[in-house]
């Protein structure tokens, strides 16, 4: 008979957002993510309606998907690639797309340890989400640094919520673990990569510097981000 008590919980990152589209800096930090917290596996899922973006704004969630897929297939050289995987959950909910409502939906179908990567400009806005304070008591938080933000805001922030810092991390007694990453990602804007689309923007640079060369042919046989 099996052990109950000799169970590991897997742990999986859940790494959100619009991913419109999903560039070389989304890349970077979800493998980050899986390395330094040692993770099993990362959750590549991108919000079907996301509640901060005007109705109509977003490309569509076939071509989004399909930019993750191509994004991810790119990369197959890495060992670590298999351990990212696309997760469409977000469809399967009402909408919108709240945070809140995707963690306690997918908490009743996993029983991972789950830890919520997000970039340092989306936590600091993070008190503004839907029921903002349960996602600190059901998921560690990892946030990912951004050149160019002052830490200082992040570390009074987290401080306000009443966590206390412990060598590598921060801990509440009665939330959930915060976490920062060590490794900067390149800093990518999904604006500059739609404004160099639309303005004609050298292939080869965008190709390397931001996008896989997979994701800017499919902009552009599919003519995305040219409105």
């Amino acid at each position: 008979m099996a052990d109950d008590s000799q169970h590991v919980r897997r742990r999986s990152g859940i790494y959100g957002g619009t991913f419109d589209p999903f560039h070389n800096g989304h890349l970077s930090v979800a493998l980050a993510a899986l390395t330094e917290l040692n993770l099993d596996r990362v959750l590549i899922m991108p919000a079907a309606t996301p509640p901060h973006k005007a109705l109509g704004t977003t490309t569509s969630w076939r071509h989004r998907l399909a930019m993750i897929r191509l994004a991810l297939a790119s990369r197959a050289d890495d060992p670590r690639i298999g351990r990212l995987v696309l997760s469409t959950l977000e469809s399967e909910l009402p909408p919108p797309s709240y945070t809140c409502n995707t963690l306690r939906f997918l908490q009743q179908r996993e029983e991972d340890e789950f830890f919520f990567i997000l970039g340092v400009d989306a936590f600091l806005e993070i008190t503004g989400w839907e029921e903002y304070d349960k996602i600190f008591q059901r998921v560690n938080i990892v946030i990912s640094p951004r050149i160019g933000y002052d830490n200082k805001r992040m570390e009074k922030l987290i401080y306000s919520l009443g966590y206390t810092q412990n060598d590598n991390k921060w801990s509440h007694p009665q939330k959930k673990d915060i976490f920062m990453l060590k490794c900067e990602p390149p800093f990518i804007s999904s604006s500059d990569i739609k404004e160099a689309v639309h303005g004609g923007g050298s292939g080869k640079k965008l190709s390397s510097s931001f996008l896989a060369v997979s994701v800017l042919a499919y902009i552009r046989e599919n003519g995305l981000y040219l409105d």
